[in-house]
């Protein structure tokens, strides 16, 4: 997944939570990005190259997005593991 800069974290969290609704429901607020430390800009931060997404309720983590298990994103291959 993209590293991005803070001012673009927004704009990926929501392109992720639009795709995982795509097959399941994703919490309006279950997409995480953590942040770390950027070695070009000291003082400002990147996402780290993954994501925690909630879902709302345990059967939708369950139901597996066989259609996406390799998604391409961004011009990064995305892989889901359940």
């Amino acid at each position: 997944m993209p590293q991005v800069s803070a001012e673009k974290e927004d704009k990926l969290k929501n392109v992720l939570r639009k795709t995982f609704k795509s097959f399941s429901n994703v919490k309006d607020d279950g997409v995480h990005l953590l942040p770390i430390p950027d070695p070009a800009n000291p003082g400002a931060t990147l996402t780290q190259s993954f994501a925690f997404v909630e879902f709302e309720t345990a059967k939708d983590v369950r139901t597996p997005p066989f259609s996406f298990s390799s998604l391409r994103l961004l011009k990064f291959r995305f892989f889901f593991y359940f």
